[in-house]
C-alpha cells in the first residue's frame, strides 16, 4: 500500500470504531486550529475541553501515527494524548513539522469519511 492508502484505510477504519464518536462539524475545525495554532496548540485545546469531541479526532490521529507503515507516534499509546504532546514539546522542529504535515494529510481523509457516516 502506498502512503495514501494507508491514510484512507486508517481514517476509514477509524470512523467505523463504535467506541469512538467523530463529529464531523469537529474534525473540519481541527485544521484550521492547527494551522493557525500549532499542532501542539490544537491539542493543548482538545485536553482543555470537557467533552471528548476533539480528544476521540486526536486519539484516532495517535492511532494512525502509531500504525507500523507510519510510526510517528513518538512511542506512545494513542489514548495517552498529555503524554504526547508532552513528547512532541521536547522534539525538534523537523520531526513536529513532519508529524504535523502527516496529521493534516491524515485529518482530510478522515474528513472525507467521517461526512459520509453522518
Amino acid at each position: 500500500m502506498n502512503l495514501e492508502q494507508i491514510r484512507a484505510h486508517n481514517a476509514l477504519t477509524a470512523t467505523q470504531n463504535p467506541d469512538r464518536r467523530l463529529r464531523g462539524e469537529y474534525v473540519k475545525k481541527i485544521p484550521a486550529m492547527i494551522i493557525q495554532n500549532g499542532l501542539l496548540g490544537a491539542i493543548a485545546f482538545a485536553l482543555g475541553k470537557k467533552d471528548n469531541d476533539y480528544k476521540n479526532i486526536f486519539s484516532a490521529v495517535l492511532t494512525h501515527l502509531s500504525s507500523d507503515q507510519i510510526r510517528l507516534n513518538l512511542e506512545t499509546q494513542p489514548e495517552a494524548l498529555e503524554v504526547f504532546l508532552e513528547a512532541l514539546a521536547g522534539e525538534s522542529s523537523a520531526v513536529l513539522r513532519a508529524i504535523t504535515t502527516e496529521t493534516l494529510a491524515y485529518l482530510n481523509y478522515l474528513r472525507r469519511f467521517v461526512a459520509k457516516e453522518e
